[in-house]
């Protein structure tokens, strides 16, 4: 008997572990069906946020996903409409509420805005870049733009910084899906974006008219989503079928006649008229609805970012009631579902580009065929394409994106053939007092390569031209540097000297990022007195390591040139440099060394003449060698979207030196300086107190352009 209970035993235990072993193997499949019955697919539930267009007004919508972060309440998807996509577009790289507030508090919008910037490795300043008036023309010298004030390259190059850390074709694929909306200006049609070149996207999107140029992507002509779906409910619920929307409305109320002042409230003002009744509409479909008390405040507004940021936070909670009773059930945490396999590059198509730069081209990107795609290594040979003087944009997408294999098209899209632009600077200081005139040409013998030319015109004169060939390799390429001027020197002691020059340079430019080096020969030929040749090897080089190239809070910048001319060594180098002490003050430093020969007036070293010292632009110190320093404080003292007003405070001193580093003079000055909140003038005035007991009262507006007779990296 107790021998077949023991059995008995032993069977039922058996069959226990049976079940056990048999639950276990079904117990996956079990919890995939019960959440495929209930709806919950990791990566997809959650709510769907809309973000409206609106300027800086936007800016709630970084409060109201600050809020929903805080509140758990999970994201299926972005999408935006002008700063709604900007917002929506970082947030969906995986920026927090928190990381986002960080980023604008550091951003200066209104340099984002801003064109002016140097042509980083290309040799020279490009026609445009400071200008006051740019026409770009075609080949035939038909007028084909500028259409619109701005080109936004400046805020380009900030959101390719921010969106590298999701490189991704597919914007299903980023930590959370996300589309922009833009519209096309030929028919009238709104378009979502939702693959491709995110950033591209974004700023096809924020096109306001008339501010900004018109985007074009895949031969669309685009411009501000918001024109025709300012609040994209319909395409949210057509990209996210299913899941409740949430919009957050930032648009503005309306503006009075006593409000409408400046020709930024003309244009918000009709957008506001021109999307009033899709927005309206638009709002219906809404299953919840977030409007932050933001409606009042200017469309590009220069203060009180936090103010709007808060108050997307206050709306928001205020609305959690209403976004909790519209949430699923069983919806929790969002999780990051699995990325889709990125298709096999078949082939690679290149359009705009021909004869060498398109061979060159495909012969960089031969290695991504019967590969699946690399998402990474495609942003790097954009970016790097995009970084080339003639080269406005570079646009990417796929043939087929939901093919397994598919062929990958690169679209470029080159600056204009020709631009005229013009500019100038003046001073009651410095004596080099000119209005310039620029332009550029562009594939003029092959494609790829570049002139420069222009002229100066004022008490004194200079013209130059610069030829730069093709790239090799894409970090080489040959330059002709061409330069003439008449100089006129007013001395602090050893009297006036006034010559011609003229030059020319042939070399080597080399790239490497952020190193540029220039490798080359120069003649020249002064007529001073009589006729003298001088020639010899020329290098210059720089190299910059500030963290932004448009308003830096830390960094250093080393520039230098030599020229080895009848066993003589002439040359110049600076350095400058700045750090941050708090949110408001930056300190900075300068300066530098010039290496002469005073028996000769053109190739003496001249302190001042380069607004080394203010105080003695208009009548440098002639020495042998010179050596300046100098350091500052800089606080913003007044802001407008029209310009920023710096408040100096700066100290500089200086020596000039004789035959063997002997000194022969010592000066100094201390002032203060304040720019004027000009966007195009880019003046200063200053105070400046001097060793000879001296006050001088000064102003400068524009760019002084003789600083550079040499060629550059």
């Amino acid at each position: 008997m107790a021998g077949n209970c023991w059995r008995a035993s032993v069977v039922i235990k058996k069959k226990k572990w049976i079940r056990f072993f048999l639950f276990i193997l079904i117990l996956p499949a079990l919890i995939l069906s019960r959440a495929e019955a209930e709806g919950v697919n990791p990566g997809k539930e959650g709510v769907v946020l809309v973000l409206s267009g609106g300027g800086t007004r936007g800016f709630a919508h970084v409060g109201v996903i600050q809020v929903l972060e805080k509140e758990g309440i999970p994201l299926a998807g972005i999408v935006g409409t002008s700063m709604g996509s900007i917002v929506g577009g970082l947030a969906a790289c995986g920026y927090s509420g928190e990381e986002l507030e960080d980023i604008i508090r550091e951003i200066d919008l209104r340099e984002l805005l801003n064109d002016r910037s140097e042509t980083a490795g290309q040799g020279g300043i490009t026609p445009g870049e400071k200008s006051l008036m740019r026409l770009e023309f075609d080949r035939s010298w038909r007028i084909t733009g500028p259409l619109g004030g701005l080109e936004g390259r400046n805020l380009m190059e900030r959101l390719y910084m921010l969106t590298r850390r999701a490189s991704v074709y597919s914007f299903q694929d980023l930590p959370i899906p996300f589309a922009a909306v833009a519209t096309d200006i030929e028919t009238g049609e709104a378009v979502v974006l939702n693959s491709g070149d995110l950033v591209s996207a974004m700023r096809a999107s924020i096109s306001i008219p008339a501010l900004f140029e018109p985007w074009e992507i895949r031969g669309r002509l685009l411009v501000d989503g918001g024109l025709v779906a300012n609040v994209p409910v319909s395409q949210a619920k057509e990209l996210f079928p299913g899941h409740p929307v949430i919009v957050v409305d930032v648009t503005s109320r309306g503006k009075t006649r006593e409000q409408i002042r400046t020709v930024l409230d003309v244009i918000d003002q009709m957008i506001t008229v021109m999307t009033d009744q899709n927005v309206e509409e638009a709002l219906k479909e809404a299953d919840v609805v977030i409007k932050p008390d933001v409606g009042t405040e200017a469309m590009l507004s220069t203060r009180g970012w936090d103010e709007i940021i808060a108050r997307g936070r206050y709306a928001t909670q205020a609305s959690m009631t209403s976004i909790r009773a519209v949430m699923p059930k069983t919806t929790e945490r969002i999780e990051k579902g699995k990325v889709k396999a990125l298709p096999v590059i078949t082939d690679v198509r290149i359009e705009g580009l021909e004869g060498y730069e398109k061979e060159r081209l495909l012969e960089i990107c031969r290695e991504w065929k019967q590969k699946p795609m690399n998402a990474a290594e495609v942003d790097r040979v954009c970016r790097n394409l995009r970084e080339r003087e003639n080269i406005k944009f570079v646009e990417c997408f796929l043939e087929d994106p939901n093919a397994e294999e598919t062929a990958i098209n690169l679209v470029v899209r080159k600056k204009p053939p020709r631009e005229i632009s013009v500019s100038g600077y003046a001073s009651n200081l410095d004596p080099y007092r000119r209005l310039y005139v620029d332009l550029a040409n562009r594939d003029v013998f092959t494609q790829g390569d570049f002139l420069n030319a222009g002229i100066g015109v004022g008490d004194e004169w200079e013209a130059y031209a610069e030829y730069l060939g093709r790239l090799k390799k894409e970090k080489q390429r040959t330059g002709l540097f061409l330069y003439s001027s008449s100089e006129k020197r007013e001395t602090a002691s050893s009297g006036i000297f006034d010559w011609e020059q003229y030059r020319a340079a042939f070399g080597e430019h080399f790239y490497w990022s952020p190193y540029g080096i220039y490798v080359g020969y120069m003649v020249q030929e002064v007529d001073y007195r009589g006729s003298h040749n001088n020639h010899g090897p020329l290098v210059s080089m720089k190299w910059n390591n500030m963290d932004d190239p448009i308003d830096p809070t830390r960094g250093l910048e080393l520039s230098g040139v030599g020229w080895y001319t009848d066993d003589t060594l002439l040359g110049r180098v600076e350095v400058a440099g700045v750090e941050p002490l708090n949110d408001t003050w930056k300190f900075f430093v300068k300066g530098g060394a010039i290496f002469g020969d005073k028996s000769e007036p053109w190739t003496a070293a001249y302190l001042g003449a380069r607004n080394e010292l203010y105080s003695r632009a208009d009548h440098p110190l002639k020495g042998e060698n010179a050596l300046w320093a100098g350091i500052g404080f800089r606080r913003l003292f007044k802001e407008s979207w029209w310009g920023r007003m710096h408040m100096d405070i700066f100290a500089t001193g200086g020596r000039i030196y004789r035959d063997g580093w002997d000194v022969e003079e010592d000066v100094w000055e201390a002032g203060l300086g304040f720019t004027l909140p000009g966007r195009f003038l880019n003046g200063r005035i200053f105070i400046v107190y001097d060793d000879e007991s001296e006050w001088s009262f000064g102003y400068s507006l524009g760019q002084p352009r003789h600083y550079r007779t040499v060629p550059s990296p």
